[in-house]
This record gives structure tokens, sequence and C-alpha cells, in this order.
């Protein structure tokens, strides 16, 4: 506190010495010249208070060195008019500085305030990210216990069934063409099971995908289009070796989901799955011929989607976001009424991803 004053002190009193320095050259006419550049110091440097006092001492000594009768205070003489006008004026300086320098703390509080913030959003998205990273692992972990349960399990106890069923008929032929009818719908249904089951599998965690990599699954995707009636077409240029576990599963999902809205919504006739490097980059894309939709967003990628999408859709849209957004890599979805749909996931690889036998999801 005494520090913030005895700035305003010696302020006044180096400039009435300079003052008195190169008095009478620049008194005569202006006996209150620099006095003003006083108040600002001590005002600045010490608020409200010290500018105030600055004016007093200001006032004061131009009152006794330089204003006549010189070596005396005038006190309310002829010199009242000036001495008020510089007082005044030394109240408006000091209450304008003071302001400045509320809003300059105001301001660096602020700006210290917003840091801190913004680094506890940067934490808590940090957290998020990594939290949800565990979840997709704890998710892919479950569906692959999940198939293998339904694999080891349902599918198997349904094909030996099957196989029990034939042997049985084949031992005991019906004897009656409604028995063998019934029969024969039996085996289909047992049939139609086993077939479900599998897919199932193949939809929650498909062997495939660890045994021989994101291209082969891919390519058994595209061959169920085909059997389904659909024009699609595969492309592949992954060079050798295997990816990283968490990319190779990151990006058949996308893919799949994809595929998935191709099969509901699309009503398209033709599809092209795309797989490749581009530069230190993989690319995935998506592209079907369908009937397309207007996308909203405001680069008409993935955002855009979902003003045509219903609920299940907007999950289904956000999880292939976020699965390539742990990864660092980017979700686009152009669309347009009429011309299809496409969906591009690019995903950067380290120099170590094309080494065989990929890493860990996470």
């Amino acid at each position: 506190m005494w520090l913030r004053y005895g700035v305003a002190v010696l302020a006044v009193g180096a400039t009435l010495g300079l003052k008195l320095l190169l008095d009478p050259w620049i008194t005569a006419e202006s006996p209150f010249l620099l006095l003003a550049g006083a108040v600002v110091v001590g005002a600045w440097f010490g608020g409200l208070g010290p500018g105030l006092l600055a004016t007093l001492l200001g006032a004061l000594g131009a009152d006794y060195f330089f204003l006549p009768p010189e070596g005396s205070f005038t006190g309310l003489g002829v010199a009242f008019l000036p001495l008020f006008l510089f007082t005044l004026q030394g109240l408006l300086i000091s209450s304008l500085v003071e302001a400045l320098r509320l809003a300059r703390k105001r301001a660096e509080a602020s700006a210290l305030e917003s840091t801190r913030l913004n680094e506890e959003l940067s934490e808590h998205r940090r957290r998020l990210q990594h939290l949800l990273g565990k979840l997709v692992v704890a998710q892919e972990e479950e569906r692959r216990r999940v198939a293998y349960e339904v694999h080891e399990g349902l599918a198997q106890t349904v094909a030996a069934a099957y196989q029990h069923l034939q042997t049985y008929a084949a031992d005991n032929p019906p004897s009656s063409t409604r028995g063998q009818e019934e029969l024969d719908e039996s085996l289909e249904m047992l049939r139609r099971t086993v077939g479900e089951a599998r897919a199932v599998v193949a939809d929650l965690r498909p062997t495939v995908l660890d045994d021989f990599g994101l291209a082969r699954a891919l390519r058994l995707q595209v061959d169920r289009l085909s059997e389904e009636g659909l024009r699609a077409t595969f492309e592949e240029e992954l060079g050798g070796g295997r990816l990283p576990e968490a990319v190779e599963t990151a990006l058949f999902r996308v893919a799949q989901e994809a595929l998935t809205n191709v099969r509901k919504h699309s009503q398209a006739e033709k599809v092209h799955v795309a797989i490749g490097r581009n530069g230190r980059a993989l690319r995935l894309e998506v592209r079907d011929w369908g009937r397309g939709f207007a996308a909203t967003g405001a680069d008409g990628g993935a955002d855009g989607a979902k003003g045509e999408a219903d609920p299940g859709e907007r999950v289904g849209l956000s999880s292939m976001q976020e699965r390539v957004a742990l990864l660092g890599g980017r979700l686009k979805i152009t669309s347009e009424p009429g011309a299809g749909t496409a969906v591009v996931a690019e995903v950067p690889l380290s120099e170590e991803s094309s080494t065989e036998g990929g890493g860990d999801e996470g």
C-alpha cells in the first residue's frame, strides 16, 4: 500500500524538479504542464487513491512554485480557477485510469479463468475419450464372447439336431406323404436356424476378421450383399501384412453399419466398397447408388446425415464417428437425393501399422 502512494509522491516530486530545472522556459505560460503525467503515473501504478494524492500534491506544488506570487500559497485568490480546473482534471484522469486498471484486472482474471476452464474441458475430453475407448474395447470383447457362445452352443446344438434328424429319417423313413412333408419342414427350419445363428455370429464378431484380417472380412460382407441380389463390388489395395486390431475393428464396424443402412434405406441396386492406403492413412469408402437424402450439415458431412435419420440410424452414425475419432481419423458422409450416398473414413497409420498381428484396442 505504502509503495503505491510512494510512487505517486515520487512522480510528483520528479515532475516538479524537472519543471523547476526548466523554469521559466516551460512554466511561464503553462504552470501545470507535465503534472498531469505525474497524476497518470500515480493512478496507473497505485489506483484512485494515489492518483488523487498526486493531483493534490501537484496542485499545491504548482501553486507554491509557479503561480504568482511565487513562493507562497495563493489559496482562494486569483489562482483559484486554474487550481480548480487542474484538480478536476486530475480527478477525471484518476477515475479513468482506475477504471482502466480494473478493466485490465477483470480481463486478466477472465483470461485466467478461461484458461483454467479450457484446461478442465480438455482434461474432461481426454477422460471421456479414454472411457469411450475402454467402452468400445469392452463392447467388442462382449461381442466376441457372445459370438463364441452362440457358435459353440446354439449353432452347434442345432446343427447336431439337424444331422441327428437326418440320420433318424434315413433309418426310419416316414410311411406317408404327410409325414415326409412334416419331416422336410422340420429339417428346413433347423437348416434356417443354423444359417441365422451363423449370421448372428458373423455380425457380432466374424471369426474371419480375427483370423484373416480386414480385407477378407469386408469381402465376405460384399459377397453377402451379392447373394441378396445387389450388384456389389469390392476393391482392396492394402498390400501385405495385418493392420492393428483397433484399426481393423473400427473400419469393419464402419463398413458394417454403412452396408446395413444400404440394405435398410438406400433402395440401391449397386454398391461399391473400397479399402486402401492413401499416403500414411487408411481410406475406407462405401458408395451406393440409391435414393440418397438431403444433407443438412454445414459441410455436407456426417452431421448432415443426421437430419434425415431415425434414432437408430443416428446412434449408428454416432458410433461410426466415435470409432474413427478414437483413432484420430475423420468420417465424412455425403449424399444427394437420387444420387446415392458415400461414406468415407480416413484413419492415420503409423510406420509400424503394417506389421503383422497389429496392436491391442484402446
